[in-house]
């Protein structure tokens, strides 16, 4: 694989993944999850591109995705010729070039990966990653920003005790998680105003524990 993902390290492109399908940073406990399960596949004898692939591919049953996108949850009903779904897809496609890079899709790019995921000839988590790897220009400044900002996030509140595990992963973390990550463009200065969100976040407890909205 060549690209901007041969770039990364191991950890940003998991980061990378929880930008592509929700925009946020991972929580400790979810990227703890899928970083054994990345090294376990890597123990079995996968290559880092298939490993990376596989993780991507699972995300997409997981609840939160299914949240985002409920016709996702029957695959096998999806069609080509629906233009219900591919009207369903092509929003999905919108979202994660907004994610990765903060734009639209020209309408090449969506109607191409649009028919690819309905054809059943790329899946989602497949074309999330092509879609990352393929930026260029301002594109990989706003991708790289993020996935520097998310890991840093991830690392930050990790070390402070927040989400190791389900009673410290709060409705306010994923608030925060999304926020800081939403919030980055190629603009250095975003990063900067990231960084003093998430100090002023830990400085201020981190959400309380048990919160909800």
């Amino acid at each position: 694989m060549s690209g901007l993902i041969v770039t990364l390290t191991a950890a940003q492109q998991l980061e990378m993944v929880y930008v592509g399908y929700f925009n946020r940073a991972a929580e400790g406990n979810g990227y703890l999850f899928w970083q054994e399960n990345y090294a376990k596949l890597l123990a079995d004898g996968m290559s880092s591109k298939d490993a990376l692939t596989d993780i991507a591919n699972l995300f997409q049953p997981q609840p939160e995705t299914l949240s985002h996108y409920p016709f996702l949850s029957n695959t096998s009903a999806l069609s080509a010729s629906d233009p219900v779904a591919i009207a369903s897809v092509k929003s999905l496609i919108d979202d994660v070039y907004a994610n990765l890079f903060n734009r639209a899709p020209d309408d090449a790019g969506k109607t191409f990966w649009a028919n690819a995921i309905l054809s059943g000839s790329v899946t989602l988590g497949s074309a999330i990653l092509e879609i990352a790897n393929g930026a260029t220009g301002t594109d990989v400044t706003t991708l790289t920003n993020k996935v520097s900002v998310a890991t840093s996030f991830t690392e930050t509140t990790a070390a402070a005790g927040l989400g190791q595990s389900a009673a410290t992963t709060t409705p306010a973390l994923i608030a925060e998680a999304t926020s800081i990550v939403a919030g980055v463009t190629s603009d250095p200065a975003s990063i900067t105003s990231a960084e003093s969100s998430l100090v002023s976040f830990i400085s201020n407890g981190g959400g309380t524990v048990g919160e909800t909205y």
